[in-house]
């Protein structure tokens, strides 16, 4: 298991610290974990992290919740 510590924007606008815990599921999927103090914990579990992250941040979207993160740009691969 991987734990990173990363920025969250709220609806309301505050910056806060996002705790994304990354690990890997008995059937090797990827599963990823965004805990945020205040908000329940979201989690994506995908065939990889990319995938996984895509479906923490649909998740996070319906909470008004943007990771500040680049694993969805264009460019990044």
């Amino acid at each position: 298991m991987s734990d990173l510590i990363v920025d969250a924007l709220l609806a309301d606008g505050r910056r806060v610290a996002a705790q994304v815990r990354m690990s890997w599921s008995e059937d090797f999927r990827a599963v990823m974990e965004v805990v945020i103090e205040g908000l329940p914990a979201v989690t994506g579990q995908e065939q990889d992290y990319f995938e996984a992250l895509r479906s923490v941040r649909r998740q996070l979207d319906s909470l008004g919740v943007k990771l500040l993160v680049n694993g969805a740009r264009r460019d990044v691969w």
